[in-house]
């Protein structure tokens, strides 16, 4: 499935038993894509269905996570989704968990709760946003150049890439660099939307390093060698990135959306006429 950097999630009324089925035709009604308990099929593969929509968790909080906490970190500063009100009698599809792939759904006194067990409560859709959609069609995209350094003054969005057309095996011995500045009161949102390097696991061969700031000075926001790290956004309106290969293995290598984020305001989890971007924040 591919990573959305921008998408609206609704919550749609489902007909009938709380099943994972059931769930799916409410949402592709409506154009969308069924939310499953984990938040990525890497995360979780035995949770995952392939009319899944993956969803970037942030920085914040582990993939591994069901998309409930998840849900609920957002919405009410907690993992635990029992006490959040807004996912009260919400179901996400998972398979093989209960009999006849029963979704699992969030009560006031348990979760997962038996979807078997419910009847006519909502399900979790989810639909790429259309500003998102128009962004990632029209960003301009910046690779690797061998040492010379690239400063992007952003206007909206654009994408980095670790080669040439970014799905390639990347070069060896390189050292890349990316820095991006979003205007003055807002910061900068990173989306890695494929992430695969050659390195054994220490991060000291093949990686790619994010700094909170103009260089490799300012404050590291990490350092990826191993899965793909997901969002990582900035504190400022400045950031840095840097991509270091070795002379040994070389794999496909990665690609990555930016865009200007302002400030953070509280996720709104909204029912079918409303609609939440995700990642616009």
């Amino acid at each position: 499935m591919p990573s959305y950097y921008g998408f609206d999630i609704y919550k749609v009324p489902v007909t009938g038993s709380m099943l994972s089925a059931n769930l799916r035709t409410a949402c592709e009604a409506q154009g969308m894509q069924t939310v499953c308990r984990r938040a990525t099929e890497e995360a979780g593969p035995e949770y995952w269905f392939s009319y899944c929509q993956t969803i970037p968790v942030g920085t914040e909080i582990s993939a591994t996570e069901g998309n409930h906490p998840v849900l609920a970190y957002h919405l009410c500063g907690s993992k635990l989704p029992k006490p959040c009100a807004p996912l009260h009698d919400t179901f996400v599809a998972v398979p093989g968990w209960f009999a006849n792939d029963g979704a699992c759904g969030v009560r006031t006194s348990a979760w997962c709760a038996n979807g078997n067990d419910f009847n006519n409560k909502d399900a979790l859709c989810a639909r790429v946003s259309e500003e998102s959609s128009a962004a990632y069609q029209e960003e301009p995209t910046y690779h690797c150049n061998g040492d010379k350094p690239s400063y992007v003054t952003m206007a909206t969005s654009g994408t980095i890439t670790s080669g040439d057309d970014g799905w390639g095996n990347y070069s060896s011995d390189s050292l890349c660099s990316w820095t991006i500045e979003a205007p003055s009161g807002m910061g900068v949102s990173l989306t890695f939307l494929t992430f695969d390097l050659a390195d054994d696991g220490d991060c000291l061969s093949d990686y790619v390093a994010v700094y909170d700031g103009s260089s490799q000075s300012s404050a590291l926001l990490g350092r990826f060698c191993e899965s793909n790290p997901g969002v990582v956004n900035s504190t400022g309106n400045l950031m840095h990135v840097t991509f270091v290969t070795n002379s040994v293995l070389q794999a496909s290598g990665f690609r990555a959306s930016f865009k200007r984020r302002t400030g953070k305001r509280p996720l709104k989890l909204c029912n079918f006429n409303r609609t939440y971007s995700w990642l616009s924040c």
